[in-house]
């Protein structure tokens, strides 16, 4: 970065940081705690040997070897809907529709795996916590014991059907299991049990951690280097602190968006065409009939949430639903339906399917196909506003003469 840029950056970071803590912002709660915890991590640096470290865990896994043995290493993924501790029976059907939805995709043929990235992709589903992920290799004692139920039964690389937790529903496939798993894929695992040792641990300097506990880091030898760095974590939460002020504390009412929409309509539009509605899953032409005559009248914007006060209270749905702004390629009911360029397999328990909505060639026909987008590229220039105002509201002395010492890679 030439000199003269990397001058006007230094100089907007400390403007923030500098208005920042006029504000009181490094004495909040938020703040406090951020900065112990990245302090921490700084000594940890410091205190653990990291030599001493690896050959203790290397131990730690040689040593183990025999309870590895009893206790076997899994690998599993799954597919999960999280449920509040006090959800009501609306949020639990909400739920249970769309992981019974899931559960039959997978029955159909779909694979695991694909499927399992298309929900990472798309887990935005309101009213819903959607998880799906491969776990690391983990002892089995460590899972949910309702996971571990599962097992008991389940072949390796199959899924199983839908089933509670306390912490949701779930679908489980279970990828591998060994007696003893590689060093690599549980070094992760043994620094976590290193780590809840504390003192104990043996990889720890105690001399060390001493003297930062009794002194501070003036107590510690390399004392110039780590003020450094704790004011660069210092400073850097207290830049963030600002950069997300617009954020916290703004309202930004959707007259002001829609208005900042419009004046930049052009980079809202995209390449390929996207189809915004529904995609609904239904037991038959008839129920599906019915569910058009429901809807219409409805706003689209509360199709979903109209269609799930239909079912809520009925222990199995006659159909289900789908609402979006889908993208081209991102759903193959709408690519079968709406664009015409594959055939998707129908559902065998909702073997009528059908879309409601409208394609969408040019762009977006509101500013709401696009709010969050909008919100975030609003918000992006706001804090470029933001920071020019620093610029009038404090005064900005520079040193030529020492600015002119400044080598070109940086060093002074």
């Amino acid at each position: 970065m030439p000199l003269d840029d990397f001058l006007e950056s230094y100089i907007d970071f400390k403007l923030k940081v500098y208005d920042a803590e006029r504000e009181g912002k490094d004495t909040t709660v938020m703040f406090r705690s951020q900065y112990a915890y990245l302090n921490n991590q700084l000594l940890k640096r410091i205190a653990v040997d990291a030599q001493k470290e690896l050959q203790e865990k290397q131990r730690l896994y040689a040593s183990n070897q025999q309870r590895m043995q009893t206790t076997e290493w899994i690998k599993l993924a799954h597919i999960s809907v999280r449920i509040p501790q006090h959800a009501n029976s609306y949020q639990e059907t909400l739920a249970k529709q769309w992981i019974d939805s899931v559960y039959t995709v997978l029955q159909k043929g779909a694979d695991f795996d694909q499927l399992m990235k298309r929900i990472m992709q798309n887990s935005s589903q309101k009213d819903l916590q959607i998880v799906a992920e491969v776990l690391p290799w983990i002892p089995v004692d460590r899972h949910l014991n309702e996971w571990k139920d599962q097992l008991t039964t389940l072949q390796r690389q199959r899924f199983s059907a839908p089933f509670y937790s306390p912490k949701g529903i779930h679908i489980l496939k279970w990828i591998g299991h060994q007696s003893t798993a590689p060093y690599e894929e549980v070094a992760d695992e043994l620094s976590f049990r290193l780590e809840k040792k504390g003192k104990m641990n043996p990889a720890v300097d105690l001399n060390i951690l001493s003297s930062w506990l009794q002194k501070g880091i003036d107590g510690l030898n390399q004392s110039s280097s780590l003020v450094w760095q704790q004011r660069e974590i210092h400073d850097a939460l207290l830049v963030s602190s600002f950069s997300q002020k617009d954020e916290r504390e703004q309202v930004i009412d959707d007259a002001v968006l829609e208005q900042y929409y419009k004046q930049h309509k052009d980079q809202y539009a995209w390449k390929l065409p996207r189809f915004k509605g529904a995609v609904i899953h239904a037991k038959n032409k008839k129920i599906g009939k019915s569910i058009k005559k429901y809807l219409k009248g409805v706003p689209m914007e509360n199709w979903k949430r109209d269609f799930d006060r239909l079912y809520a209270d009925k222990e199995q749905a006659d159909a289900i639903m789908e609402f979006d702004l889908f993208e081209l390629g991102k759903n193959d009911f709408v690519d079968d339906l709406v664009f015409k360029c594959t055939k998707a397999p129908r559902l065998d328990d909702y073997p009528y399917a059908f879309v409601m909505g409208k394609k969408m060639k040019k762009g977006p026909t509101s500013f709401m196909d696009v709010k969050s987008l909008v919100l975030q590229d609003y918000q992006k220039e706001n804090l470029i506003s933001m920071t020019k105002q620093l610029r009038k509201k404090y005064h900005v002395e520079i040193y030529s003469n020492v600015l002119k010492t400044v080598n070109n890679d940086g060093r002074i």
